[in-house]
């Protein structure tokens, strides 16, 4: 069996301080890829994304969609 000495406690820290400064970053990345919120989450960007190829609109977004069906908005002419 292994003892334990101040060399292998300050080995251990060491590595643990390096993983979360090296993970710091990634849950917040994560959270704020599905965060409501947020117009870049990955839903409102796939329901966009399937939206645009539906309607053939370049434009189109799914809260736009939503405000012009429920409030009186004139569809210009092209």
């Amino acid at each position: 069996m292994t003892k334990w000495t101040p060399q292998t406690t300050l080995i251990v820290l060491g590595v643990t301080a390096l993983g979360l400064w090296y993970f710091k970053g990634l849950p917040g990345k994560a959270a704020n890829a599905v965060n409501p919120v947020n117009p870049d989450n990955i839903f409102a960007g796939g329901v966009n994304n399937v939206g645009k190829a539906i309607s053939m609109d370049e434009g189109w977004s799914l809260g736009g969609w939503l405000y012009k069906t429920f409030n009186d908005v004139p569809t210009p002419i092209r």
